[in-house]
Formats: structure tokens, C-alpha cells, sequence
């Protein structure tokens, strides 16, 4: 909950005061954290799920319960709105190398191909899990199948409100998680490395542009990539404990509260490693004004 005014912070500084030489990335940027935003508020506020993950049984304590949200629902909303972080980071850095090494990044052709593109990326993201929900055991089946495999697990389990389990074969959901966010990554890979060999055989430009523009790259990696590095481990071992079937309650709840922290190390990374940020941050926070710069260069507008 504590990260709320936080993730509201960033987002009211992206759009208000993300400087002319960052109007390239800002939509990218927005994208970013606003669904950095929509899994901090879903999986802290309007779910709060609390799982064993192995078992794949849980059950929801936040505010959709209070109004009577059927438990389906919560858990699909929670899966969507992690999963929707694959195509909004792949969108981050195809944006970088739409600009800069797209040589049709202006053309109406590209304009298409990418909607095509991110459409449907966007449309498999929604649809992925779906056929999860197809095969759930009813609460009696649930209860005796969990209990034959998993008897440690406390017996008032399927006594909470709102118990649910997903299925009863945790392989094929991990799959699914697993396979989506590898492609994921294949393309954040694949379009980081296309950014990085465009910027090495950089000729034309003066040494100040390059180094300006590496920089800032550099910067835009460094923002994605801390928070994924901090939060990789609970994620791989959560996905490991499922395929495994391993229960150890202590690591999972630590692993998941661990995860729902991605806004909190997403946000102050964005906010430190940009400049114009840290210094609209620090005046936002000691109620200070600058001045407002009315003119800049053409070289120092275009150079992202």
C-alpha cells in the first residue's frame, strides 16, 4: 500500500516534467510504469493474494473481496497484471530501437507493423491464461487432492472465504508463465543488442552526442534492468518450487511479498538514474521552483 503515493509521484513526474530531450521515451517510459503501477495497486490493494504457490490453492484478502468479486476473476487479474510487464518492457526498448536505429521509424508502414505487433502481443497476454480456468477442480476434488499431496498444509485451508485452486497440475501453468516471459526476454535481448552495436559504429556524430546518447541509454538500461536483477530470484524459485512441487511457506510468502516490491524498486530507480527526474523529484520534495527554460537547442531536442 505504501507504494501507491510513490508509483503516483512517479507517474505525476513523467508527464509533467520529463524535459524536451526525453519526449522520444516518454511514452515508452509511461507505459512502463503505469503498468508497473497496475500490478503495485492490484496485487497490494484489490487482491492481496495469499497463496501456496505449489499447490497452486489460494485465497484473496483485498478490497475486491469486500465487494463481493468472485475469486476467478482476482486470480486472472492478478496473473494479467504481472504478465502485462512482458510487452510493456519488450515496448520500452523497441521504442529505443525504433528511434534509433529504424532507418522507416516515421513511415506509415512501420506505424502499422508495429500495432500489428504489440496488438497482438498484447492480445496473447490477456488470453494466455485462460485456458487455465477451464480445468478447475471443484472445492471437494481441490481439497482431497491437495491434502494426498500436499498433507503438511494447514487443515482449515479451503475453510477461508474465497479459497480457489487453479488447477491440479501446476507443470502446464508454469510452462505457460515461463515460456511468455522468455520471449519476453528474447526480445529485450535482441533489441537491447541492436541499440548497443548501432550506438558502437556511431561515426558520424561528435563525441559529445555519442557519449550523451550512450549515457543515456545507458540509463534507460539501468532503470529496467535493477529492478528485473532484484526480483529475478523470488520469481525463478517461486516458478521452481511449482514445477517441483516443493511447499516451504516461509519462502514462498517472503518470495511473494519480495515480488509485489517491483514498484517501489522500479519507481526509485527511474527517479534516480535520470537527471531531470532526480532534480524535479528533489524540488517536488523541498517545495522548491526553477527556472523554466524556454529554448533549447535543435541539437540537444533531436539528439534521442
Amino acid at each position: 500500500m505504501g507504494q501507491v503515493p510513490l508509483d503516483a509521484l512517479g507517474t505525476y513526474i513523467i508527464i509533467f516534467k520529463t524535459p524536451s530531450n526525453m519526449k522520444k521515451v516518454q511514452f515508452s517510459m509511461l507505459v512502463v510504469h503505469l503498468t508497473c503501477f497496475l500490478s503495485d495497486v492490484t496485487m497490494n490493494v484489490l487482491v492481496v493474494p495469499y497463496t501456496f504457490f505449489s499447490a497452486a490453492v489460494g485465497y484473496p484478502m483485498g478490497v475486491l473481496t469486500w465487494f463481493g468479486v468472485p475469486t476467478m476473476f482476482q486470480v486472472y487479474s492478478g496473473f494479467t497484471s504481472v504478465m502485462l510487464l512482458g510487452p510493456a518492457l519488450v515496448l520500452f526498448f523497441e521504442d529505443r530501437y525504433n528511434h534509433l536505429v529504424r532507418l522507416d521509424s516515421d513511415t506509415r508502414s512501420r506505424f502499422i507493423k508495429r500495432c500489428i505487433h504489440f496488438g497482438s502481443y498484447y492480445f496473447l497476454t490477456f488470453i494466455c491464461m485462460i485456458p487455465l480456468f477451464f480445468e478447475i477442480p471443484s472445492l471437494q476434488n481441490a481439497k482431497k487432492l491437495t491434502y494426498n499431496e500436499f498433507p503438511c498444509l494447514p487443515a482449515n485451508i479451503f475453510e477461508k472465504p474465497g479459497v480457489f485452486m487453479l488447477t491440479s497440475n501446476t507443470g502446464p501453468a508454469m510452462a505457460c508463465l515461463f515460456s511468455f516471459f522468455f520471449i519476453s526476454c528474447c526480445q529485450i535481448f535482441y533489441f537491447t543488442v541492436r541499440v548497443m552495436f548501432h550506438l558502437s559504429k556511431q561515426k558520424g556524430l561528435s563525441q559529445k552526442t555519442y557519449c550523451m546518447q550512450k549515457k543515456f541509454f545507458k540509463s534507460l538500461c539501468v532503470q529496467v534492468f535493477v529492478p528485473i536483477l532484484v526480483l529475478a530470484p523470488p520469481a525463478l524459485c517461486l516458478i521452481i518450487s511449482g514445477v517441483f512441487r516443493h511447499v516451504d511457506m516461509l519462502f514462498t510468502n517472503i518470495s511473494i511479498i519480495w515480488l509485489t516490491t517491483h514498484g517501489i524498486f522500479s519507481t526509485i530507480t527511474m527517479l534516480c538514474v535520470h537527471k531531470a527526474y532526480r532534480e524535479a523529484t528533489v524540488d517536488i520534495l523541498l517545495r522548491r521552483k526553477r527556472p523554466t527554460i524556454t529554448s533549447l537547442s535543435r541539437n540537444s531536442v533531436n539528439m534521442f
